[in-house]
C-alpha cells in the first residue's frame, strides 16, 4: 500500500486551512445544521425527530455543542452518536422470499445527523 501511495501526488492543504480544520465546531454551525435539517422524516433509533431539535434548539445548542467539542478532546463519540438501525424493504414487485427483493434503509439519530451537516458545511469551506 505504501508503494501505491508513494506513487501518488496529493494535494496539501496549506497550515491556514489546517488550522481551520481543527478548530472547534461553533455554536452558529450548529444551528445552522438544526435549521437546515429536513422535517417528517423517521427518528432515529432514540426517537428524537429533528423538530424536536428545531423547536429546542436555543436551549439544546450549547450542551450539544460542549458535548461534540468534548467528544473531539477524547476522540471518543457518545453511543447515540454511533448507533442506526438497518431495516430492509421490499422493493416494489419483487418476491419476499429473495434476498435481492430488500434494499437497506439506514435510520441514524439526528444529533449524529448535526454533527455531519456542521462537519460538511466546514470542510465546504476550504
Amino acid at each position: 500500500m505504501e508503494t501505491f501511495f508513494s506513487k501518488i501526488k496529493l494535494p496539501n492543504l496549506p497550515e491556514d486551512k489546517k488550522k481551520d480544520l481543527n478548530a472547534e465546531i461553533s455554536e452558529a454551525e450548529v444551528k445552522r445544521a438544526i435549521r437546515s435539517l429536513q422535517g417528517g422524516k423517521a427518528p432515529g433509533p432514540d426517537g428524537l425527530t429533528s423538530e424536536f431539535y428545531k423547536i429546542f434548539m436555543d436551549l439544546l445548542s450549547k450542551s450539544y455543542l460542549s458535548m461534540l467539542n468534548d467528544s473531539f478532546g477524547t476522540s471518543v463519540l457518545p453511543t447515540s452518536l454511533r448507533e442506526g438501525n438497518i431495516y430492509l424493504i421490499l422493493k416494489k414487485s419483487k418476491p419476499p422470499e429473495n434476498c435481492g427483493s430488500y434494499r437497506p434503509i439506514s435510520s441514524l439519530n439526528v444529533d449524529f445527523l448535526i454533527l455531519n451537516k456542521s462537519l460538511t458545511y466546514s470542510l465546504s469551506l476550504l
